[in-house]
């Protein structure tokens, strides 16, 4: 299974670019820093973003520069050929499919309403009489 979460802060010269495909598809695109963990760790890893349909929407209206963002996604990876240095780039990309605004309520669509919970059973002459016990 291809996902990845990732915990950081959007970058701040950048914030969230919210545009539409040429299909008529919007979609949102923001860069994630990630500070490096362990004992030894330095630096931090920039994670480009992609967020598609409602989630890009949301991704525009709720997420600012700066903000501390949970993100999950599915990961995939481009290697290119930077012509002024003369040296490759391995770009890492993920494909979000959820975010979570630190602080603030999980922001995936929204799954189907769940059924309503069955009306309480009344319990039987045993049951209540092994509830007096408590």
């Amino acid at each position: 299974m291809n996902q990845i979460t990732l915990i950081g802060t959007i970058k701040a010269e950048n914030g969230v670019e919210t545009k539409t495909s040429q299909g008529g598809t919007e979609y949102a695109n923001f860069t994630l820093v990630v500070p490096r963990s362990g004992p030894n760790a330095k630096g931090q890893d920039f994670f480009r973003i992609t967020c598609w349909r409602d989630l890009a929407t949301r991704a525009g209206s709720e997420l600012s520069n700066g903000a501390l963002v949970a993100v999950t996604g599915k990961h995939t990876n481009d290697r290119r050929k930077d012509e002024t240095t003369d040296t490759w780039k391995d770009n890492w990309n993920v494909h979000a499919t959820d975010f979570t605004v630190a602080g603030g309520e999980r922001t995936a669509p929204a799954a189907a309403a769940p059924a309503p919970a069955p009306a309480a059973a009344t319990p039987t002459p045993a049951a209540a009489a092994l509830d007096d016990d408590f």
